[in-house]
């Protein structure tokens, strides 16, 4: 099975409204009126519906690109797909069986077994990420030297740890 966590998330108009109105006024939009079609406001957008749950800024910006548009806000279905495959996951990570998943969850042991796959995938894509990343610097914290000048507080600075050879 090719990528099929990044092959179920197709481009939608929300990448469009995301890249002009910002992340959160998007989910918020979609959270809101996801299935359903908005009107964007073309005069006064400050004032609308769609600027009491978005934000003012977001909605004139929305505005100032589609105004006087009728756009369909799809659903976030896949955001909860996700959410489901990282709990059969971690389930199967746990030790259940798949059987025993599928009552947990509420599914078929067949959908299960898929969500699983997909959770497998981006669990190991996201170990590969965190150990490609640079780690911190090692700090050796000694113990808390007493000088005088400041109460008698110990020093809180801590000592670099130069790597053995």
């Amino acid at each position: 099975m090719k990528n099929k966590l990044a092959a179920s998330q197709k481009n939608t108009v929300l990448d469009d409204i995301a890249a002009e109105i910002g992340l959160r006024a998007t989910i918020l939009l979609a959270a809101w009126w996801g299935g359903r079609n908005i009107v964007v406001p073309d005069t006064r957008p400050e004032h609308s519906v769609i600027a009491k749950v978005i934000g003012e800024d977001a909605t004139r910006r929305l505005s100032a690109v589609w105004p006087g548009a009728q756009i369909f806000v799809p659903r976030l279905n896949w955001f909860e797909e996700i959410r489901k495959a990282r709990q059969v996951h971690n389930l199967r990570a746990r030790g259940l069986d798949w059987g025993d998943i599928a009552q947990v969850m509420v599914m078929t042991r067949r959908e299960v077994e898929d969500m699983g796959e997909i959770g497998r995938f981006a669990a190991e894509a996201v170990a590969q990420e965190s150990t490609g990343r640079r780690m911190p610097p090692l700090f050796e914290l000694e113990q808390p030297k007493v000088r005088g000048g400041r109460g008698g507080q110990a020093s809180k600075k801590p000592t670099k740890v130069e790597p053995e050879v």
